[in-house]
């Protein structure tokens, strides 16, 4: 029983300090918060309480991949929906040129992630507006927030998840990076 109660109490700390300043909206309502960069959590910074301020409730993330990067994407998918449990990731899969053709011709989702640089650059050539793509182990992995992105916090989360903590860690373990 006092095991149990210490585990209630740590999760109430825990919980308790992710909201911090900032947890209730001006009309009352949740503020949820990825969170903050540099935390290790792999989330970035922009709320009032800190992270990225997502939508209240199950926010769906459109990921659409090269199919080669089905396996490391399917574990990077689990490892982020955990850090983030108000974010489902939806991943799109095909090849990667006919993955850029068909975004370069207007279809839409939130981040964008290949291994293919030849793909990547059709999409940042016919597409106004893209950030610079953030490139993991040497372009083994590329990927970019799409400028139409529906959800652009969650997609800036995504890609905050790939660069430290838990989300490195994924790509070192699956050969992505190296340490």
């Amino acid at each position: 029983m006092r095991g149990l109660t210490a585990v209630l109490m740590g999760a109430v700390l825990v919980l308790g300090g992710c909201a911090g300043d900032g947890a209730v909206r001006d009309d009352g309502s949740p503020r949820i918060v990825a969170p903050t960069a540099g935390s290790g959590d792999g989330g970035t910074s922009a709320a009032p309480g800190g992270g990225v301020e997502v939508a209240p409730g199950l926010v769906t993330l459109r990921v659409l991949a090269d199919e080669s990067l089905r396996e490391v994407l399917g574990t990077v998918e689990q490892g982020f929906e955990a850090h983030h449990p108000n974010i489902e990731v939806a991943l799109t899969y095909a090849e990667g040129g006919n993955l850029a053709r068909r975004i370069a011709g207007g279809e839409s989702g939130d981040v964008f992630a290949t291994d293919d640089l030849f793909a990547m650059r059709t999409v940042t050539d016919a597409v106004r507006g893209t950030d610079p793509a953030e490139e993991f182990g040497g372009g083994r992995l590329t990927v970019i927030v799409l400028p139409a992105a529906a959800e652009p916090e969650a997609a800036a989360a995504f890609v905050d998840f790939l660069r430290e903590g838990a989300g490195q860690r994924i790509l070192i373990d699956s050969g992505v990076e190296r340490p």
